[in-house]
């Protein structure tokens, strides 16, 4: 009697021990399977036993390596949807070893860049404004100039659809005229400024191609100039008497002023390589200021303007 009541408690003792440290099954994403007493499951991590060590250590697995959980009771808890890669399906023998892993594919980020600077070259076509009283008479004819503009653009951009600009330039301008009479006259005045022009643009395109319109003021200052003048006389048809000369501008106009101030208006049109600019621009400009000092005698008041093309690139 007392054999079978020592046998019958080893029993109970034994169901006790094995409901205690129940069988569970871990599955990783892998596909390897591990044999576990669930002690708790975290936001994170599930914390474990090994069933066949139940007096060990507590270990630690991540929710992220967990595919799903048996329970003792048959119930099956499902963690991760992540798809397992091709290495890890074949070393678990889902596929053939012969199946070649795709190669991930690089994702390139393009560089954004918010300032930009290059140089910009063109020709102007300059006359002068407020010179009606010279040119009055039908044998006096203004015709425009034509000058090299040469000099830098710096761009900073302040969102999708506006930017910045900044030129520094050594613009030619002036006019060229005509005078037919007894003693005929050709008379060129070239003035060399160099400018400054803050802008203000308005962009609209994609990124490779966009047309802009561009508004500001600059600000010249008159480094040199220089009067081209040929005289001579027609006499039956024939030409005589050729007189070609040259001065200083402020031989002849000491007055001449140095400061100027001009109103600009462009458009123009940027093709975007390789995170540079390539562009295009047409510009109007308007004298705002009188090239003369109030003090000079001249009965007229003249203004710079001109029309512009040029090119440039910018890095």
């Amino acid at each position: 009697m007392k054999k079978a009541i020592l046998i019958l408690s080893v029993l109970l003792i034994s169901i006790s021990a094995s409901s205690l440290f129940a069988q569970e099954i871990i599955c990783k994403v892998n596909g390897d399977k591990i044999t576990v007493k669930v002690i708790e499951i975290t936001s994170d991590f599930v914390k474990y036993k090994k069933f066949n060590d139940p007096e060990g250590p507590l270990r630690n697995i991540s929710i992220e390596e967990i595919e799903w959980i048996e329970y003792e009771d048959g119930a099956k808890e499902k963690f991760s949807t992540k798809e397992p890669s091709i290495s890890e399906q074949q070393s678990s023998g889902k596929i053939p070893s012969s199946v070649a892993p795709h190669p991930k594919k690089k994702v390139i980020k393009k560089e954004t860049k918010n300032f930009y600077i290059g140089p910009k070259i063109g020709i102007n076509f300059s006359k002068w404004g407020g010179v009606e009283n010279m040119f009055s008479q039908s044998d006096r004819i203004q015709k425009r100039l034509a000058g090299l503009s040469l000099g830098l653009r710096s761009e900073l951009i302040l969102g999708k659809y506006l930017a910045f600009q900044m030129e520094a330039m050594l613009n030619t301008r002036g006019f060229a005229s005509h005078y037919e009479g007894d003693e005929s006259l050709y008379l060129d005045y070239h003035q060399n400024y160099l400018e400054f022009a803050p802008l203000l643009k308005v962009q609209i395109g994609n990124e490779k191609l966009r047309g802009y319109l561009n508004s500001g003021v600059s600000l010249g200052y008159l480094v040199s100039g220089k009067i081209k003048t040929v005289t001579y006389q027609v006499s039956n048809g024939h030409i005589s008497n050729i007189r070609p000369t040259e001065m200083g501008i402020f031989e002849l106009h000491p007055g001449f002023g140095r400061f100027d101030v001009c109103f600009l208006a462009g458009a123009g049109l940027e093709m975007e390589v390789s995170n540079h600019k390539i562009f295009f621009d047409f510009r109007l400009s308007s004298g705002l200021t009188a090239l003369k000092d109030k003090e000079d005698p001249w009965d007229f008041n003249p203004k710079n303007q001109s029309v512009s093309l040029s090119l440039g690139f910018l890095f």
